[in-house]
């Protein structure tokens, strides 16, 4: 299934750069309402092109990891290629659940609290079963591991799919504020801090990675199976500290001034401020 997967998106890959490219840097197909013009090709250009390139590329290896994680687990784990094929499929199915649930908290709770808990769970909850390995209460002789470890990725996925979601829907929403008060959207600004932040926040992450592995004295090319008790019970404790800055974050995303009365109040204020400029200019 995976090869599939796979020969299907490098062959998405080799159309998009083949037509998008000879589209953007050679002539135009003018395919204008032709029934089978692809639909992202009315508004390609070179950054478009550039940015779905990465994102396939970054697709396809991601199809490649996959399945060195499963043939690596096949071989090490107590869990047989079909188990965790199902635990993969488990995974998909918290982003499913994020889409049908995420205009729902949004009305109930407002985006700040439900940013603020996403982003807490998301947190808190990919470390339950480390802890629970740490402290010897779940180990790989559990018959509901299978079960357990595909709950667990399904309390890390789906609130990474609400937080995403809500944090892009406020920052529309603070968009809507500075227009109303400057004159200016500036969505461009805030999308861009967003994206610089989230480059750094990985960067120091990885950083941080590194210099964890250094301190636990993580042997070099270790084989799975084959790494010390003391060096993988330093990766959890690393891990459980981690949950740290997710937890301020939700605090510091919990103080969000945003909320469904003030976002009613600022849209009115900008259809009356926009209706009354249009009889203005007419």
């Amino acid at each position: 299934v995976l090869g599939l997967i796979d020969v299907v998106m490098i062959s998405n890959l080799f159309v998009m750069v083949i037509v998008g490219g000879y589209e953007t840097f050679v002539s135009r197909l003018n395919l204008a309402g032709h029934p089978d013009q692809p639909e992202w090709l009315s508004h390609v250009n070179a950054a478009v092109l550039k940015v779905k390139l990465a994102t396939a590329i970054i697709g396809i290896s991601s199809i490649h990891l996959l399945k060195t994680f499963i043939e690596a687990g096949a071989t090490h784990s107590q869990l047989t290629n079909d188990q965790i094929a199902w635990f993969v499929i488990g995974s998909a199915a918290g982003y499913v659940f994020a889409a049908f649930v995420v205009k729902r908290l949004h009305v109930r709770f407002d985006k700040r609290w439900s940013g603020a808990a996403a982003c807490f769970v998301y947190t808190v909850g990919p470390t339950i079963p480390v802890a629970l390995s740490y402290f010897g209460l779940l180990s790989s002789s559990n018959p509901y591991l299978l079960a357990i470890l595909i709950a667990f990725s399904l309390l890390q996925h789906a609130p990474y799919s609400i937080l995403t979601t809500t944090m892009r829907s406020a920052l529309a929403d603070i968009a809507d504020e500075n227009e109303l008060k400057t004159g200016m959207r500036q969505e461009g600004i805030l999308y861009a801090a967003r994206t610089f932040f989230q480059r750094v926040d990985a960067a120091l992450g990885t950083m941080l990675a590194g210099w964890t592995l250094v301190l636990i004295d993580f042997p070099a090319k270790a084989t799975p199976g084959q790494v010390g008790q003391e060096a993988l019970d330093g990766i959890a404790l690393a891990f459980l500290l981690s949950t740290i800055p997710g937890i301020i974050a939700s605090g510091i995303y919990a103080m969000l001034r945003v909320t469904r009365t003030t976002y009613d109040a600022t849209r009115a204020a900008l259809d009356a401020d926009r209706a009354e400029r249009q009889v203005v200019g007419d």
